[in-house]
């Protein structure tokens, strides 16, 4: 995890908009909420302004480890079309210097979570705070996740935390590839990947993909661990 850096004499970090730090994993029931919240108390009593945001939309809970039974307003505002001012959203907590951004209370549409993001990656740059923290819940939420510096990743010792936690790591390649290969070079991967030598029937590991195609004389393989350098 990156050093939280001094801030200036205003509480500021010498970056012009906060930090993104994003909290992920595939199952519910890990402990990703718990450790977000905690992850914010203490970093705001070390000094730092944080606002801890819930956008978990499977089940927003995050307000419940602050202390709240209720909370005044939620990031649903960003579907209203005249919202356009993200710290009105902030809700003040219990801890000196720690915001909160409530989850969602009700299950929104494809459509509506969509806008919602859209909204809030436009949106979060303006936050007078050094850091906020994502509490992020399914693979609706991957631009988010990649957005953020850095990503965190959350599983509990149990092989089904495991599986999600692979899944959700799977998701988040594909979601890559599909921004920034052409065509081309992902028919190429597919192939690479289509047959597995340990396991007759199943797919190869993507990592197992790669390095076929880094073997070949094509520049494809290249080209992939590039577009993965930023993770």
């Amino acid at each position: 995890m990156s050093p939280i850096e001094p801030s200036d004499p205003e509480g500021r970090t010498s970056s012009s908009s906060p930090a993104l730090w994003a909290l992920a994993g595939g199952k519910g029931g890990v402990g990703r909420t718990l450790l977000a919240a905690n992850m914010g108390i203490q970093i705001a009593r070390l000094g730092r302004k944080v606002a801890v945001a819930d956008l978990d939309f499977q089940g927003a809970g995050l307000h419940t480890y602050l202390g709240f039974g209720g909370v005044p307003r939620t990031v649903e505002r960003l579907l209203e079309p005249d919202c356009a001012d993200l710290s009105a959203l902030l809700v003040d907590t219990s801890v000196p210097g720690l915001k909160l951004l409530a989850g969602a209370q009700r299950s929104l549409l494809p459509s509506e979570r969509a806008l919602l993001l859209e909204r809030f990656l436009a949106l979060v740059p303006s936050l007078a705070v050094d850091i906020v923290l994502l509490d992020c819940g399914s693979v609706e939420t991957l631009d988010l996740f990649r957005a953020a510096r850095p990503g965190i990743l959350v599983a509990s010792p149990e092989p089904a935390a495991f599986e999600s936690l692979y899944f959700f790591a799977e998701a988040l390649l594909q979601r890559v590839m599909e921004t920034h290969l052409s065509p081309e070079d992902r028919e190429k991967l597919a192939i690479a990947g289509s047959l597995s030598e340990e396991v007759p029937g199943h797919c190869a590991a993507f990592r197992t993909a790669v390095e076929r195609l880094r073997g070949e004389a094509g520049e494809a393989g290249g080209r992939i661990l590039e577009a993965l350098r930023p993770l």
